[in-house]
């Protein structure tokens, strides 16, 4: 007698008493008979059991697009396609609809779509939020036609157009959904990305969203991956009326977090792009934020570069030559520079574009004396002001100051704190042999002089006294 002869009841009990879920698997492939048969046995034991989600049928049917199966499964069982299938602690995209949208099976989220599955179910992220994040416009497009909710905030505040800037990058690990668990490897890279945004955007999503805790807009956002095609999003926001100066919850501007520690991933290329696009377009760049700092604050501050200092110099010289002020203090009255200057457009003069061939000379020099003659002790203890002097010497040496240039009698080279700073170590050692030289030169042009003179005088003596 053959096996799917048997009464279901039989063909149930004999499944049921396999050691392990492949075995039941493998049977469920050998006929169309089996294979409802166990799928109804494996459904009703993760129903009782609560078994583990990668083990789940639903799921296993799911990823493998098998469209009759799944809806075997529904119509038999009177299955409720919202259920969680798991925990959302142990996987955010936990319900039939967020698994599909994971697989990439359009069919089988028109699927669960007819059998109930709401499109704005609230969940830890919403499935339009999934689709975006995973950057399918093919699936985006789909369920914006189903009556997605194009901004619909998720239980964690987060939106379509903000999951798409955000949680794609891959080595983001603070957010759950930034896992290997919850995207594959289906993300379609920049280009996808920017598609699916100018899909939600058309539809109507808004780009000053701000809806999460830290209260950011589309272009704060834009700082959480070193994106490729910079200009062509950050444009596409201007047309829909992003706001380039824009505050978040600490008061920050997009300029400001454009320095923050983790923006772009500490890609240098598209961090100098997006200041510069900030910058052309009007962005304040003396804005304060809640505690008074300014991008220029924030630019001395960015630690992105361990090691190599040429990044933070040429971000620190764009904001000079663009008019920051060097002297607008914070709340604590501390200016980015760390001192006061008389006359902050001394910056933006011998900074500009050519300045170097017109203006060398004594102003760039007599900046570079006012920075040395900082407190000495303050340049010594305080690592920040001495790492703020280092960048700004460098630019002043490259740009328009001579640093051995004498100015009133005074030279930089001979102040105590010129020593501290590599920079200035190997002119210091040169002005000092010259210096050695020119005494050595002096002291045997008097020894020589002197035998003269007493001859002179032995002679005119002699001379008397004859």
């Amino acid at each position: 007698m053959s096996l799917h002869s048997l009464p279901f009841e039989v063909i149930c009990l004999i499944v049921s008493y396999l050691p392990r879920r492949k075995y039941m698997l493998s049977l469920l492939r050998c006929n169309r008979t089996l294979h409802d048969t166990v799928i109804h046995v494996l459904y009703k034991q993760d129903e009782d059991e609560h078994e583990h989600v990668k083990n789940h049928p639903m799921r296993w049917l799911i990823k493998r697009g098998f469209e009759t199966g799944i809806q075997h499964i529904i119509s038999r069982n009177n299955l409720d396609v919202n259920m969680p299938l798991c925990s959302r602690y142990y996987i955010p995209a936990n319900t039939p609809l967020l698994l599909a949208i994971q697989s990439g099976h359009t069919n089988i989220v028109e699927l669960l779509l007819r059998n109930g599955a709401q499109v704005n179910l609230d969940t830890d992220m919403s499935a339009l939020g999934y689709a975006a994040t995973l950057g399918d416009y093919n699936m985006t497009s789909l369920l914006l036609q189903h009556g997605a909710h194009v901004d619909l905030v998720s239980i964690d505040g987060s939106c379509p157009l903000g999951c798409a800037l955000e949680y794609n990058f891959a080595s983001r690990n603070e957010n759950p959904w930034s896992s290997e668990a919850c995207f594959g490897r289906r993300s379609k890279g920049d280009n996808g990305l920017v598609d699916v945004i100018s899909l939600l955007l058309a539809h109507g999503a808004d780009p000053h969203f701000q809806y999460d805790d830290k209260l950011s807009t589309c272009l704060h956002r834009m700082t959480m991956r070193p994106w490729n095609s910079i200009e062509k999003l950050f444009r596409l926001f201007l047309d829909y009326g992003a706001d380039l100066n824009a505050r978040d919850s600490q008061g920050n501007t997009p300029l400001h977090v454009s320095f923050a520690q983790y923006a772009f991933r500490r890609v240098a290329k598209a961090q100098k792009e997006f200041v510069e696009l900030l910058l052309r377009s009007g962005a304040d760049i003396n804005a304060q934020n809640a505690k008074g700092d300014t991008p220029l604050h924030n630019a001395f501050a960015y630690r992105g570069f361990p090691g190599n200092r040429e990044g933070q110099k040429d971000l620190v010289g764009l904001l000079l030559r663009s008019g920051a002020d060097v002297n607008l203090p914070n709340k604590q009255g501390e200016t980015s520079l760390g001192t006061t200057f008389e006359d902050p457009d001394t910056f933006k003069l011998v900074l500009k574009p050519g300045a170097s061939t017109r203006c060398r000379g004594e102003k760039g020099t007599e900046v570079l004396y006012r920075l040395l003659t900082t407190c000495l002790r303050k340049q010594k203890k305080g690592e920040k002001q001495r790492e703020i002097n280092t960048v700004l010497i460098e630019l002043l040496l490259e740009h328009v100051a001579c640093a051995d240039q004498v100015v009133d009698g005074k030279c930089v080279l001979d102040l105590p704190a010129a020593r501290m700073y590599p920079v200035l170590r190997d002119l210091v050692a040169v002005r000092m042999a010259a210096r050695k030289t020119s005494r050595g030169l002096s002291r045997k042009t008097s020894r020589k002089a002197l035998p003269k003179k007493s001859s002179q005088v032995e002679s005119s003596g002699l001379t008397r006294k004859a």
